[in-house]
């Protein structure tokens, strides 16, 4: 037994290991059709993704042991409620099948792994404006787009435009008007991106939280607000590759790094891939979001 050889000083932490290895379930707990976003997202592996310098570690530190009690008491009861759907699944009469593919049984789960999702998501986020309110700049916007990266994957991975718009300004053979123009090109891109990335992270975590729509409904539904957001953004992103290209003559627009080639698909993790669809109909550079349970 690993714990009958720790120490007395070693013991008093065997409490906070148990809570972080509790926590690496907490994708698969906020994991859902109708889950919400950022749920998923554990506070102590992001903020040491952040790479605090010691001192504003140091301000954080406690923040994040309150954090770690409280997320605990969402994933063990969550690992409990999702136990007792298991066994209440085996005691019924036959393999359970039935149970499982009832319609009534099904909206019954779908609302009470929203409901987890949901708590889990409001506990995150209060944290993260507490852990944020105890950081000096630039740290705390540090903080503020690391957050903003995991729990809205979709609408804050680097769009392909940005990309280009950087590797142009890196162009050797460009006027003094070219780089004056892209420059602020990039400057006047970055602003509106910021302000339409917030409007569509506000919409989807509004529509999620009440729990109306899948995430994939969400998607479809261009009359909604993320619908009508998400269209916004895309808008300022063809525009703004437009006006790019303007700037540029055929022999630059051609290294510019090429647009993926084929449908990519978005992982849970927020990487992305390219799909071979085997001739199916998809346009070039479409996405589809891959929702699956983390490790199955």
């Amino acid at each position: 037994d690993l714990r009958g050889m720790l120490t007395p000083e070693q013991e008093t932490k065997w409490s906070r290991l148990e809570r972080a290895r509790r926590r690496e379930s907490l994708p698969m707990l906020a994991w859902g059709p109708m889950s919400v976003s950022g749920a998923g997202v554990d506070l102590c592996v992001l903020v040491e993704g952040v790479k605090l310098p010691g001192e504003e570690f140091a301000k954080v530190a406690p923040v994040l042991e309150e954090y770690e009690v409280e997320i605990d008491a969402v994933i063990r009861e969550g690992q409990a409620a999702v136990k007792d759907t298991e066994e209440a699944r085996k005691s019924e009469p036959g393999d359970g099948v039935s149970r499982v593919l009832d319609e009534g049984a099904m909206r019954e789960m779908a609302e009470k792994s929203h409901a987890r999702s949901k708590r889990a998501g409001e506990v995150n986020r209060r944290f993260v404006e507490r852990l944020g309110a105890t950081l000096a700049e630039p740290w705390r916007g540090e903080l503020r787009k690391a957050w903003n990266k995991a729990a809205f994957r979709t609408v804050y991975r680097d769009p392909h435009i940005l990309t280009q718009l950087k590797a142009a300004q890196g162009f050797e053979d460009l006027e003094a008007e070219q780089k004056v123009a892209l420059a602020e090109l990039l400057a006047e891109y970055e602003r509106r991106l910021e302000e339409l990335n917030a409007q569509w992270a506000e919409a989807l975590l509004k529509q999620e939280m009440e729990g109306k729509a899948t995430p994939f409904e969400l998607r479809m539904d261009e009359e909604s607000e993320v619908g009508k957001a998400r269209r916004a953004r895309m808008e300022l992103d063809k525009g703004m590759r437009e006006r790019m290209r303007a700037r540029l003559n055929e022999s630059q627009q051609a290294r510019l790094p090429k647009v993926p080639g084929g449908p990519r698909v978005v992982t849970p993790g927020g990487g992305e891939m390219e799909l071979d669809l085997g001739g199916m109909g998809l346009p070039d550079g479409a996405e589809i979001e891959v929702f699956t349970v983390p490790g199955r």
